[in-house]
């Protein structure tokens, strides 16, 4: 049986994270419920691009329905630079937190619903103790991702010893 319906766009769902510049490292996945839901609609549910996510449909009337998607990182470091989500659009977040899922993303299909992560402003600091010495050191440190700003060593006496002190922030 061949078919040749159109399919159009149905709702579209954009994810943005003030830490992330180009990847997403999250996923959606529709629950069980919103499966069924899909196949008796007959939509299409597919990632378009870096935190993009786009529901089609066949063209013609269609019913307006409730969806649920789970938000589950792919990366581990996500949950220490992410702060707080706010959406916009026709739709409500619940924060979970459970069995590797974020949250869950309840949204009503019609229109374009924004999922915005916002990021962690964290200060870390540490404390570097010469292993072998106390005479000076040179200290250069680097972060690969050049999201995280590093602030230059002090040197700090704890202890009537030398100490550097590093101060991180993003």
């Amino acid at each position: 049986m061949i078919h040749n319906e159109k399919y159009v766009p149905f709702l579209e769902i954009n994810v943005k994270h003030g830490y992330y510049s180009s990847e997403m490292p999250v996923e959606l996945s529709p629950d069980a419920d919103t499966r069924q839901i899909m196949r008796r609609a007959m939509c299409v549910f597919r990632q378009q691009g870096p935190g993009r996510w786009i529901l089609l449909h066949p063209e013609g009337d269609i019913e307006d329905f409730s969806l649920s998607f789970s938000i589950t990182p792919k990366d581990p470091l996500f949950y220490y630079v992410t702060k707080e989500a706010e959406v916009q659009g026709n739709a409500t977040l619940k924060t979970v937190g459970q069995n590797g899922v974020w949250g869950i993303l309840t949204a009503k299909t019609g229109g374009d619903i924004t999922l915005e992560f916002r990021p962690q402003e964290k200060i870390l600091e540490f404390i570097l103790i010469p292993k072998y010495t106390d005479a000076s050191a040179s200290i250069f440190m680097r972060e690969a991702r050049e999201r995280i700003e590093l602030l230059p060593p002090e040197q700090t006496s704890i202890l009537k010893m030398a100490r550097w002190s590093v101060s991180l922030g993003w």
